[in-house]
């Protein structure tokens, strides 16, 4: 059991509930996997053993950092299940009665959990998140459940398992994607599907680029088709699906109702108390996940370094000191060491596997947010950006109201497609306690965060050191908790 939830749970604690199983003489399968009692309860390690002697079953909360992808069809796990292992894409599988489960790391795109949905892929899935779902445990008395392939540290999620929109059962079929089985079938279907996606992609804003929809189908034809097309092959039925007009038109795909009116569009105020939402923290009180966060400090203090090495810690769910972090992908945008201190640096903070340098020196170098080229953010899947510096993020004047709204305003697109950025800003000579640059920085920005060195005696600064004391917190304005510098 230990080892079950090492796979599952990953590095952080596990966190156990009990589960209702075939307790009171219980015999519903869809009643064992609810909770015993109306709330949670929780259990711990020690007590597993009564419970391998009982028929009550055990749940693992979703760890952050995980995400749950479950497939109601027993032929579509098995091929997918396959496939993945064909691809060597880490994972964790679980064979259930009705199916099976798959369990990733995640990428805090996805923020419903339980509905069924259409994905990229082609298939029907469902999703448990983070803090709000559960795995039943694989257990020798949870009839039919088995972990089948248990990587200790899984792939982030496939694009194949994004979700595209809500399954209809009435007016879906039953599968999106049928089987694939001979040389007929696979060339239309695959043709079929490379046209449905580029729809999708338009229809629903996926933001999926052309690197992105070729990945999916090359995936999709190496699970699926059998034998598999080769990469030319899938490539050129995508160059003639882009040709074709929307399967819509050829009754092909289920054609959504037609758009609901603006009125009915709008969120209603007594709605909102029903909303599963909550500000969850990628930082501990510092760093609001899915949120614009400015951190101002003067020249030379350090927001680099510290910023790398809180990079760090997010990148891999590690603490930060006291604080704690979710585990989510970092890209670190790069606009100003040169890359002999980025790496001195990187070899004085240590490694990380899930942390992204963007650098100027690259091929492809860092967009700037006011050129036309700034979408390029948006194919990243999404986690913590943190630009170094705002200032050579662009090349407009940043005391012009004008050009500061629009690149805020790129920003927020970006936060609201999940991601959650960090600005490094500078203040102005001769005072310290603001930042830089035209108010509609701060108008339009969610969180402010200020370092400053605590000064001698005398009032003086002191030069950089790792041994000298410095305050880290909210300054000028936040949308969220204030905390005082730590």
């Amino acid at each position: 059991m230990d080892n079950t939830l090492l796979q599952l749970a990953g590095r952080v604690e596990p966190k156990l509930i009990l589960l209702r199983g075939y307790s009171g003489g219980n015999t519903d399968y869809k009643e064992a996997k609810k909770p015993k009692g109306a709330t949670w309860t929780y259990i711990t390690k020690d007590n597993l053993p009564r419970m391998l002697q009982t028929k009550e079953w055990g749940g693992l909360v979703i760890p952050e950092g995980r995400i749950l992808c479950d497939i109601d069809d027993p032929d579509y796990f098995a091929r997918i299940h396959e496939g993945l292992k064909r691809l060597r894409l880490k994972h964790v599988a679980i064979r259930t009665p009705n199916g099976g489960q798959f369990v990733f790391n995640a990428t805090g795109s996805i923020k419903t959990q339980s509905a069924k949905m259409v994905t990229l892929g082609g298939f029907v899935c469902d999703y448990r998140l983070p803090g709000k779902g559960y795995i039943v445990l694989p257990m020798p008395h949870t009839e039919g459940r088995e972990i089948i392939h248990a990587d200790q540290e899984p792939d982030l999620m496939p694009l194949l398992f994004i979700p595209v929109r809500q399954y209809n059962k009435e007016k879906d079929e039953e599968k999106i994607l049928p089987a694939i089985i001979g040389e007929g079938s696979r060339d239309d279907t695959l043709f079929r599907h490379a046209a449905r996606v580029k729809e999708w992609n338009h229809k629903y804003r996926l933001g999926l680029d052309d690197k992105n929809r070729m990945d999916v189908l090359h995936t999709v034809n190496r699970l699926f088709c059998e034998p598999p097309l080769t990469d030319r092959e899938v490539e050129q039925k995508i160059r003639s699906a882009e040709k074709i007009p929307p399967l819509s038109a050829q009754t092909q795909e289920w054609i959504p109702e037609e758009p609901k009116s603006l009125l009915s569009s709008l969120l209603k105020w007594n709605d909102i108390f029903t909303l599963d939402v909550r500000t969850e923290y990628l930082l501990s009180k510092l760093i609001p996940r899915q949120s614009i966060n400015l951190l101002f400090g003067r020249g030379g203090i350090g927001k680099t370094s510290l910023c790398m090495q809180i990079g760090r810690a997010v990148a891999g769910g590690l603490p930060f000191g006291d604080l704690q972090t979710i585990f989510t992908p970092v890209y670190y945008v790069d606009f100003e060491n040169p890359l002999a201190v980025l790496k001195e640096r990187v070899e004085k903070i240590g490694e990380s596997d899930n942390l992204y340098v963007w650098h100027i020196s690259n091929e492809i170098q860092p967009p700037k947010l006011d050129s036309n080229a700034w979408e390029l953010y948006k194919q990243l899947p999404p986690g913590l950006i943190i630009f170094d510096t705002f200032r050579a993020s662009h090349l407009s004047d940043e005391n012009d109201s004008r050009p500061m709204s629009m690149i805020m305003g790129r920003l927020k697109e970006l936060r609201e497609m999940g991601f959650t950025i960090l600005l490094l800003h500078h203040t102005p000579k001769g005072n310290e306690n603001t930042f830089k640059g035209s108010t509609a920085i701060l108008d339009l920005c969610d969180h402010v965060l200020g370092l400053e060195e605590v000064k001698d005696l005398d009032g003086e600064h002191t030069e950089f050191d790792c041994q000298n004391l410095y305050k880290l917190g909210t300054r000028i304005k936040t949308r969220y908790d204030p905390i005082a510098s730590m």
